[in-house]
């Protein structure tokens, strides 16, 4: 059942999420197959998603797995990338009020697994 709230915490997951991860973590199948079945699970949130509203939280999760996703087909999987896909914009400055918190000092994004503790799933 997802999430209907606003505010999440970093740590709270969505069925879907769990689901996501949890799929490219099978142990003894082809990383395509994964990546493939991990998509289908996008895809499936997204056309459900369409009659209803996505709160920020979720959105937030949607578009750090899509990618993640995307960073495994490309740079995995051989994929072709869109041109500028994973090309970082460096003419924008940022004030230090401004900055992002998933980022480090040196602006690179806080790894997925790290700030949504996505690969620690908890025991049912």
């Amino acid at each position: 059942m997802p999430h209907s709230c606003e505010r999440c915490s970093a740590s709270e997951k969505f069925e879907w999420e769990i689901r996501f991860y949890q799929c490219l973590l099978l142990p003894h199948t082809e990383l395509a197959d994964r990546a493939s079945k991990a998509a289908g699970i996008l895809s499936e949130r997204v056309r459900q998603a369409k009659s209803r509203v996505i709160f920020p939280a979720e959105q937030e999760a949607l578009d750090d797995a899509h990618l993640h996703l995307r960073e495994i087909q490309v740079f995995q999987l051989g994929s072709p990338e869109i041109p500028g896909e994973f090309v970082k914009d460096h003419s924008l400055v940022l004030r230090n009020d401004d900055i992002d918190p998933w980022r480090d000092s040196i602006g690179r994004r806080t790894p997925l697994s790290q700030r949504r503790h996505l690969w620690r799933i908890p025991a049912a």
